[in-house]
C-alpha cells in the first residue's frame, strides 16, 4: 500500500515547493504549528538530498515537531537553533553564510534543517580533528550540549551533564523508530 507521502515523495522536485508553500504561505509566517513525521521526513530529505533519520530523531527530541517552539535558553523553531548555532553554522558552511536570523522566522523549517545538518557534519569534523571518534552518541550529544564539552567527555572522561545524558538516550530511541519506519517503507515499496 503506497500513503500519500510515499507519492509526494516520489515527485518531490514538482510536489515540495507547493507543499511549501501551502505550508509557509504567501506572508512568509507558517499556517502550521507543527509537522508529521512524514511531512518532516520530504521536506527536510529534498532540502538535504539525503536520509533524515537523525535530524527527525533530534526534532523530535528538540522540540516534538512543533514549528514555534522556543526554549528557555533563545533556541527556536523545529530543531531548536540558537544564535550560536547559526554563528557556527555560517562559520562552517558556505550555503548558510548568507542566511542571517530573520530566515529562520520566513522559511523557519528548511533553515532549520541545513543549520541542524551543517552542524552535526562540521562537530563530526571537529571530533575528526582532535583525534576523537565521532560517535552516534557523541554526535547527539554535540548538538546538545556542544562540540567541546562532547570531546571533553572523551578526552578527559568527563561526564557530560544529566540533562544531556538523558537527551541522547531520547534521540536514540526516536532514531530508532525512524529507521524501524524507513524499513518498513523500503520494504513496502520492493
Amino acid at each position: 500500500m503506497v500513503r500519500y507521502w510515499q507519492i509526494i515523495k516520489m515527485l518531490g522536485v514538482i510536489i515540495i515547493p507547493l507543499f511549501m508553500a501551502a505550508i509557509v504561505g504567501a506572508t512568509g509566517v507558517s499556517n502550521l504549528k507543527s509537522l508529521t513525521k512524514q511531512e518532516f521526513k520530504i521536506i527536510c530529505e529534498a532540502k538535504i538530498k539525503g536520509d533524515c533519520s537523525l535530524l527527525l530523531a533530534i526534532a523530535q527530541a528538540e522540540s516534538s515537531l512543533n514549528l514555534e517552539a522556543k526554549s528557555h535558553k533563545d533556541a527556536y523553531g523545529i530543531m531548536q537553533i540558537t544564535q550560536i548555532g547559526l554563528k557556527e553554522a555560517k562559520n562552517t558552511c558556505s550555503y548558510i553564510t548568507t542566511m542571517r536570523a530573520e530566515d529562520l522566522i520566513k522559511e523557519p523549517v528548511e533553515n532549520s534543517m541545513q543549520i541542524a545538518h551543517c552542524l552535526l557534519v562540521a562537530n563530526a569534523n571537529i571530533m575528526k580533528a582532535s583525534d576523537v571518534e565521532p560517535t552516534l552518541n557523541l554526535l547527539i550529544a554535540s548538538y546538545n550540549a556542544g562540540v567541546t564539552r562532547a570531546i571533553k567527555k572523551v578526552k578527559f572522561g568527563l561526564d557530560l551533564p544529566l540533562e544531556t545524558q538523558q537527551y541522547v538516550v531520547k534521540v536514540i530511541k526516536y532514531f530508532g523508530e525512524a529507521l524501524e519506519e524507513s524499513a518498513e517503507d523500503f520494504i513496502e515499496n520492493k
